[in-house]
């Protein structure tokens, strides 16, 4: 029911035009979620386990993408390199994205916050990626 409701959601927040009423209805919406977990399955052909009491997961969950400009970029950038390096990878979308476009390269994931850590190793198992190596660690100059 609930990926029901987010499917709705989506179709809702794209497909019809803004009117007086639309944002309590989102906000009841996103009320019925909040605080779950769940599987995202995103544009980009990967998934991710997100919660949905935190507002970049939750907006994966519902628009099924992040950073739409951000993401093209990238893509432009990763068909001409064979590494892939995500300072603060929070949960992984970043690298999960690189690691589906650099199937033969590499990807360094680094993420210095132990329960943000665990979800990107949760989402690196999930979508058996094999070309990630993840750090738990901070990175400066």
């Amino acid at each position: 029911m609930i990926r029901t409701l987010a499917r709705f959601e989506r179709w809702y927040t794209t497909k019809c035009p803004p009117h007086r009423g639309k944002g309590p209805a989102l906000r009841l919406l996103q009320k019925l979620v909040r605080g779950r977990l769940f599987v995202a399955d995103l544009d980009e052909g990967f998934r991710l386990w997100v919660r949905t009491d935190d507002w970049v997961s939750s907006e994966m969950f519902f628009s099924r993408t992040w950073e739409q400009e951000n993401t093209l970029v990238l893509k432009a950038i990763l068909a001409s390199t064979h590494t892939f390096v995500d300072v603060g990878a929070n949960i992984g979308y970043y690298a999960l994205l690189a690691s589906r476009l650099l199937r033969q390269g590499s990807v360094f994931a680094y993420e210095p916050v132990p329960t943000t850590f665990e979800w990107l190793q949760r989402n690196i198992q999930l979508n058996r990626s094999r070309n990630i190596e993840s750090f738990p660690v901070a990175v400066s100059d």
